[in-house]
């Protein structure tokens, strides 16, 4: 179960294209806005950078790391610790996905 749900997303900046014209080594700057399954909670804002970056057995890694700390923003946002997913290709034509948050 996730602890909140991404309400909106976008990606502000491409700092990588990556190569061969997809996502592998595409470096993104995004903002997300987060929203707990309450009315009491205001959403969350967070601005981090996305990096994907595909291994040669087909496994994709895909890692968010917070800018909030870097570049502090006037406007309160939230600080998200690292965090990432790990996407695995089945045999049977599905993905199989391992979350990863340090």
């Amino acid at each position: 179960m996730f602890s909140d749900i991404v309400s909106r997303v976008l990606t502000l900046e491409v700092l990588s294209t990556g190569v061969a014209r997809n996502y592998n080594g595409a470096l993104l700057v995004m903002t997300a806005e987060f929203q707990l399954p309450t009315p009491l909670v205001p959403t969350r804002e967070s601005y981090y950078v996305r990096y994907y970056k595909q291994h040669a057995d087909g496994t994709w890694v895909v890692v968010d790391v917070s800018l909030d700390n870097i570049c502090p923003s006037p406007t309160p946002r939230c600080r998200r610790r690292p965090s990432g997913c790990l996407i695995q290709e089945m045999p049977n034509g599905y993905s199989k996905v391992h979350g990863l948050k340090m």
